[in-house]
Parts: C-alpha cells; sequence; structure tokens
C-alpha cells in the first residue's frame, strides 16, 4: 500500500495493522468483467457470488449448500453482523437474481446440503477473509489497476450496493438486503452520483434481474 493510502491502528497488547483511509472505491462495470475475466475458474464462483449478493466476507464464507433455495431465488445469510435494528445477528433472507441462482445451481449440483460453497483446502472448512483479500489485490494488480491497494473484498459489497441504487432500487429494500442502518447506507454506500445510461446497462448486465 501506498503511505498516504493507509492509517496504523494501535491494538492494547501492542499489535498494528494498516486500514485504508478512504473506502470510497467501487469498481466500475468494465474493471468488473476484466477482474472476473482474468479469475481461474475455481476462483470465478467465489467472486459471482460475491458481487451479486454484495454479502460481507464473512456471510458469504459460511454459506453451505442448505442455506440456498433455487426455486425462490435466495440464500440464507446465517452468519451476520449484530449492530443494527437490519443486522441482529439472526439470519437474513436475501435476493439474488434467478440467472445467478441458475450459475449457483449448477455449481452446486454435486455438493451436499452441509457442504460449505466455497471450501479451503483443509477439513471442508472455508477460506478465510485474508487468502480472499490477498487474492483480489494480486489480481487487480496483475491486471494493472493502478489504485488496485485501494481495494478490499468489501469493495465488492460496496459496488453492488452502489450499482443497486444508480439503477433507482428501493431505499428501504437495500437497506434490509444489506443489513445496513441508514446512517451507515448514507454515509458509506449510497450516493447522489448519476451515471448515464450506457453505465446502467452494463450494471444491469452484470446485476441480472434482481429486484426489476
Amino acid at each position: 500500500m501506498k503511505e498516504k493510502e493507509v492509517k496504523t491502528i494501535y491494538q492494547k497488547n501492542g499489535r498494528t495493522y494498516s486500514v485504508r483511509i478512504s473506502r470510497s472505491r467501487i469498481f466500475n462495470p468494465q474493471e468488473w468483467n476484466k477482474f472476473y475475466s482474468a479469475l481461474r475458474e475455481y476462483n470465478k464462483p467465489l467472486f459471482d457470488c460475491l458481487i451479486n449478493t454484495g454479502g460481507r466476507i464473512s456471510e458469504i464464507l459460511n454459506l453451505k449448500k442448505k442455506d440456498f433455495d433455487p426455486k425462490n431465488n435466495t440464500l440464507n445469510l446465517r452468519i451476520t453482523k449484530s449492530r443494527n435494528p437490519f443486522s441482529t445477528g439472526n439470519p437474513r433472507l436475501i435476493k439474488i437474481s434467478s440467472q445467478y441462482s441458475k450459475r449457483l445451481e449448477k455449481y452446486l449440483q454435486y455438493k451436499e446440503l452441509e457442504d460449505y460453497l466455497f471450501p479451503g483446502k483443509k477439513n471442508n472448512k472455508h477460506l478465510s477473509p485474508q487468502t480472499v483479500n490477498q487474492l483480489l489485490k494480486r489480481k487487480l494488480k496483475e491486471i494493472g489497476i493502478v489504485d488496485w491497494y485501494n481495494f478490499s473484498v468489501h469493495n465488492i459489497r460496496k459496488t453492488t450496493e452502489c450499482w443497486l441504487n444508480f439503477l433507482g432500487k428501493n431505499h428501504l429494500i437495500l437497506l434490509k438486503h444489506f443489513g445496513h442502518n441508514e446512517a451507515t447506507a448514507l454515509k458509506h454506500y449510497l450516493t447522489t452520483e448519476t451515471y448515464d445510461s450506457n453505465y446502467k446497462f452494463k450494471c444491469r448486465q452484470i446485476m441480472g434481474d434482481l429486484y426489476i
């Protein structure tokens, strides 16, 4: 990371870690398509899920096959955050597009109900967020995204919500889908910026028929 882009957090136990000062960066559709195309085939299902759900990385990595309902095009996020009225720590049922639902059903056809959607290499446990973040940054750097250091997996979540906002989705629907309170959504995710019809068309191509 560039020095000006991060700040250092000091913990009571003496450990330190760096966080990005700006979390405003989102993908534009062309960047996302370039990134997704550059992924190896076995990595694509995870990132397909992240962009199509906007779920937190902890929520997505804890998904099991039993959480997917292909008939109703829903995913049950069992592991959720508990800091606001829409995110109580209880499971949160979210819609997915019919297009993504079909891809997910195909991906899961040989998995058992208790299998993680995106297992790690040992004992069928899920991947770690750190592993996913490292993969994201490495691939963005490889494809020439100049400010690759400004991205983490959380930026994918922000991208999904901003795109749905651009596409005119109901504010309350977005709050419930993403598990936000209104103050958080307005501060970090939703935007009044406007984009042309071509940009919105490309966003819709990726989002499919989600909330149409």
